[in-house]
């Protein structure tokens, strides 16, 4: 509205270019209407109304005045009607210019909250922005997350130097999900804290996306408290746990502290024919695995009857196995064999009824 209340400065040049008194020609009564609405126009422009309010009055008004000029030309082309339109056109530009920012303001807000675009939708809302994304191939899934991150970042950096004004929408949707975010950060920690070195791993590269993401809320909404908060949850982790190498080291370690604590279930008997019943029926299997120790686990039989007809269908006993396989590395089972009952008796060949791999990775060493 500067530019309007410069015009009224200008007003009384501007009006002994075109005053009624001047004139008293063919179109004076469309000149002397011109002039009215001129008068309305400062009228309106001056009151309390609110800017946009103003600005959609003086534009009728404008439209108006507009429509007297032409009026003018057709009754008296001879009159100079320049001098009038510079009168009437501000306000006609100040009301195009509303509309068009008010136009801005809705498609800006659209493509931010587009999830596939380049607002801030598609920064903070989409589907996996950050997150690695796991194919089973993992030295793949970090190469491709390695980019991932790059790109994100400089997504962000174009988000920032737009300088967008449609951001509101996002920043509901991420405080909506602090709690959420924080769970799932909280989860990722715990993962890269242990034994298992491919969820390590993974858990890891997750965090550095968290890190990315919550770094550009830090720099799109600086004043989200609560963004603040897990970025910094998140590089205080990252910085305890040092660089990948760290953690993958840390990982086997715990994971070896625990193998050298853990052995085999003490066996509750000792009867060297029935370890041989395991031995044969573990064999039959052909798994190609070398029996490194038999405890039993169970001192006599179990009968195992039919649910429905109570009827023996078997007798079954529990042992715990370690075997060696061909790579070289220790398995702990526990291994169920089983006679089966056919009416009368029992067969002198044992088989098995079922298997659990308590640990795949068993210390050889500590089949005892």
């Amino acid at each position: 509205m500067r530019l309007l209340f410069i015009l009224w400065l200008f007003w009384p040049a501007s009006f002994l270019l075109g005053q009624p008194q001047a004139y008293s020609g063919k179109a004076k009564p469309f000149v002397d209407k011109f002039w009215k609405l001129v008068d309305d126009l400062k009228k309106a422009e001056a009151g309390p109304e609110s800017k946009e309010e103003k600005i959609r009055r003086c534009r009728i008004i404008a439209d108006n005045a507009m429509t007297q000029i032409g009026h003018i030309r057709r009754r008296d082309p001879e009159f100079d009607t320049k001098p009038l339109e510079s009168e009437v056109q501000p306000f006609i530009d100040a009301a195009v210019n509303a509309v068009n920012a008010h136009n801005a303001r809705i498609a800006d807000k659209i493509s931010n909250a587009a999830k596939d675009g380049e607002g801030c939708g598609g920064v903070f809302m989409a589907d996996h922005t950050v997150e690695i994304r796991s194919t089973g191939d993992l030295k793949k899934d970090i190469e491709n997350h390695k980019q991932q991150l790059l790109d994100y970042n400089a997504k962000v950096a174009r988000l920032k130097a737009a300088n967008s004004q449609g951001l509101g929408t996002c920043e509901k949707f991420i405080r909506d999900r602090l709690s959420n975010s924080r769970e799932f950060i909280l989860k990722k920690i715990k993962e890269a804290r242990t034994e298992n070195e491919i969820t390590v791993m993974y858990a890891y590269r997750d965090l550095l996306g968290q890190e990315a993401y919550w770094k550009a809320i830090t720099l799109i909404y600086p004043e989200m408290e609560g963004g603040t908060s897990l970025y910094k949850m998140v590089t205080d982790t990252l910085q305890a746990l040092g660089a990948l190498e760290d953690v993958i080291v840390a990982s086997r370690k715990k994971k070896m502290e625990r193998l050298k604590a853990y052995f085999m279930p003490k066996a509750v008997t000792n009867n060297a024919s029935m370890e041989d019943e395991f031995r044969e029926a573990f064999s039959n299997e052909g798994w190609n695995e070398k029996i490194i120790r038999i405890n039993l686990l169970t001192r006599d039989w179990s009968i195992i009857r039919n649910q429905l007809t109570g009827a023996i269908l078997c007798r079954t006993q529990m042992a715990a196995i370690v075997a060696k396989q061909q790579a070289g590395n220790c398995v702990l089972y526990i291994f169920t064999l089983k006679q089966n009952y056919n009416g009368s008796s029992y067969s002198t060949v044992s088989s098995r009824y079922s298997h659990d791999v308590l640990e795949n990775e068993f210390l050889c060493e500590n089949a005892r």
